[in-house]
């Protein structure tokens, strides 16, 4: 995979958030991956779910995946790996119509935080 595996001690999960953009944008939708812990008193609890079992999996849409971790655990110093990701239609438009009214919101959606490489190109 190319994401960094979970560290399960700290309790890691995926999330994103989203670039904003006007509903009427063509650009693509642009979403930021991060690992995440659970135990930390700074994250953000509060996050919307979506998955990509709405519509027909045969149908997709191209996004882009900009996922950025520490070079090393003592380092502030972050490396970006941005790829296209092919989700359902129907979470590219969740996902379009979400940046068009909300600020940065943050997310957790199944098909790009937990199954990376089945939708990767």
């Amino acid at each position: 995979s190319w994401y960094r595996p979970l560290n399960t001690t700290q309790k890691e999960i995926r999330i994103l958030y989203l670039e904003p953009e006007p509903l009427d944008s063509l650009k693509d939708v642009i979403v930021h991956v991060f690992n995440a812990s659970l135990l930390d008193p700074k994250i953000l609890r509060l996050y919307g779910c979506l998955s990509y079992c709405w519509g027909d999996p045969k149908v997709t849409k191209a996004i882009q995946v900009m996922y950025s971790e520490k070079t090393d655990r003592n380092s502030t110093d972050l490396v970006t790996t941005q790829t296209t990701f092919h989700v359902t239609s129907n979470l590219e438009a969740a996902l379009r119509v979400l940046r068009s009214k909300l600020q940065r919101p943050v997310m957790w959606a199944d098909a790009i935080c937990i199954y990376p490489d089945r939708h990767r190109t």
